[in-house]
Parts: structure tokens; sequence; C-alpha cells
């Protein structure tokens, strides 16, 4: 995720507040078009852990939304508050999770999606 290597630098130059609300930009446009291309396929598959596949983009969705809403109004996040939930993101949903599904699709003839 090239978001979490902006931040970083960010963090490093000292001025991560710039960087935060054009990732939270980036990531809401990409929960979007990302997940819904994702369960499509899922459901076309007959993927069987796609409820739950659903339920967790929902909470990673509103946990986007959350910090959006909190950055536009002005409320201060903590860019490494951020930077753990970005690396959460990574680690959970896309290591652990999309892993999953990507197999079941192989599996099936399917493609897994980077």
């Amino acid at each position: 995720m090239a978001q979490i290597n902006r931040l970083y630098q960010a963090i490093l130059d000292q001025n991560p507040e710039e960087v935060l609300l054009s990732i939270f930009a980036e990531l809401v446009d990409y929960t979007e078009l990302h997940f819904s291309h994702e369960e499509s396929m899922l459901a076309e598959y007959g993927y069987p852990q796609l409820e739950e596949q659903q339920i967790e983009h929902r909470q990673l969705t509103r946990q986007v939304l959350d910090y959006r809403q909190k950055l536009t109004g002005g409320d201060t996040v903590s860019a490494t508050e951020v930077m753990g939930f970005l690396r959460n993101w990574l680690l959970e949903h896309i290591v652990k999770h999309d892993r999953q599904y990507g197999s079941y699709l192989e599996s099936r003839g399917g493609r897994f999606i980077e």
C-alpha cells in the first residue's frame, strides 16, 4: 500500500497533516471501487465466506469515512494512529483474508486480483 510509505515519509519530514487528507481521499475511492469489484467476483464464484468479507469491508469503509470526517472537520488525528490502521489493514485484510479467497478462486479457475 503506497499510502503507508507516503505517510511514513511525511512523518519523517514532520508534516503528516498535509498527507493525511490526500490519503483518505484515495482510500474512500479505493474502498468503493475495489470492494465492490471484489464482492461481485466472490459472489460470481460462490465464495463461502462472502458475508464475512462483506462485513469486514463495511467495517474498513466505516473507519476510513470516520477518519476522513475527523480530518475534514478539523479534528486532530494522530499520524501514528493512521499508520497503525493502514498497517493493520495491510496485514489483516489484504495479506490474510484476500489471500484466502485468492486460493479459493484459483482452485475454481478464477483469477486472484491484486
